[in-house]
């Protein structure tokens, strides 16, 4: 064994091929993985963009609202008893602020539905813009726009509607 053959790489002697080989696909994978990082859009921060709460479910309020009032003009006693949804990201925090402004709401229809004629409130076409003013007044009532509360009174439902 004194003389020592040098093998040529077809005998399995000498510098191997695969670790050129591996090296070049490790960068090939790596620069794609590089360019897709590079051009894909970013993704979604939490608090960038406001939820959609039309997407939400809704959240019946379990305590009815009434006024008794008497309409503007006129001597008729009119009652008026509703219920409303709202849809809110944090259910607890939009409890807590409906809770807050109840009042405010209750004061705020109560001089809404004052100002109406007997007339407005005789009528479907009467009814329904109340409705959506009622609607309006608890948004402002408990979601007022500088509130760091994500919701919104989604719908208001006359349980009762009588004027006598």
């Amino acid at each position: 064994m004194a003389e020592e053959k040098e093998k040529t790489p077809e005998e399995g002697g000498g510098k191997s091929k695969t670790l050129p080989l591996l090296l070049g696909i490790v960068l090939v994978v790596g620069a794609a993985v590089g360019v897709v990082a590079m051009t894909s859009p970013p993704a979604k921060q939490e608090g960038s963009a406001p939820l959609d709460l039309d997407s939400l479910p809704g959240t019946q309020w379990e305590e009815k609202l009434s006024w008794t009032f008497n309409p503007s003009s006129q001597r008729h006693v009119t009652k008026i008893s509703i219920v409303f949804e709202y849809k809110a990201e944090d259910p607890l925090k939009a409890t807590a602020a409906i809770q807050k402004g109840m009042y405010k709401a209750k004061s705020d229809i109560r001089l809404l539905c004052m100002s109406k004629t007997i007339e407005d409130l005789s009528t479907a076409e009467g009814a329904m813009q109340l409705k959506l003013e009622i609607q309006n007044a608890l948004n402002q009532a408990f979601f007022p726009e500088d509130a760091k509360v994500n919701a919104k009174v989604s719908d208001v439902f006359f349980d009762e509607y009588l004027i006598k």
